[in-house]
């Protein structure tokens, strides 16, 4: 596997934008699932080994769900309750 600064940029977007969405879930209070378990659920599903992509994307989900929450409420602190 072939390693460049785009891809791990368009990896690290595309994970932010997924945390966005998880945060916005979970504020606007109409049900929130296990989003980031769903990849290792995926690759024993697969039979195959989890990948650093994977570990990565894990660790770092729920610390990037937490800043964003806290972001949201600075933000728009008339929304939320």
């Amino acid at each position: 596997m072939k390693f460049n600064i785009k891809s791990l940029l368009i990896f690290l977007l595309g994970i932010l934008i997924m945390t966005l969405g998880v945060s916005l879930t979970v504020k606007s209070e109409v049900g929130a699932g296990a989003y980031d378990s769903i990849c290792i659920i995926i690759a024993f599903a697969l039979k195959g080994p989890i990948g650093i992509g994977t570990i990565i994307a894990t660790i770092l989900i729920g610390p990037l769900i937490d800043i964003i929450n806290k972001l949201i409420v600075n933000i728009f602190p008339q929304y939320i309750e």
